[in-house]
């Protein structure tokens, strides 16, 4: 199984190009990196919720039924974008 990591951070990069407004949901225990990499980006982040979601099992590398994860949903407002 061929899988890429950091694709989350590669399409908020891309989103603040060209929105000024993006909602996005990340597990609870990458908040604090999350956070940076928008502020990185001139960005500032809003968490609006954070909740425990049950993901079913998708892929066969998946061990268990159904995880249930706490995440957060955050709005990100960016000012300085490029058409």
């Amino acid at each position: 199984m061929d899988r890429e990591g950091g694709l989350d951070m590669k399409f908020l990069s891309t989103a603040a190009k060209y929105s000024n407004i993006i909602y996005t949901i990340h597990k609870l225990s990458t908040l604090d990196y999350v956070s940076n990499k928008v502020n990185s980006l001139g960005c500032t982040m809003s968490v609006l919720d954070k909740v425990t979601i049950t993901i079913p099992r998708t892929y066969k590398h998946h061990k268990k039924e159904k995880y249930r994860t706490e995440v957060f949903l955050a709005r990100i407002e960016c000012k300085n974008t490029k058409p």
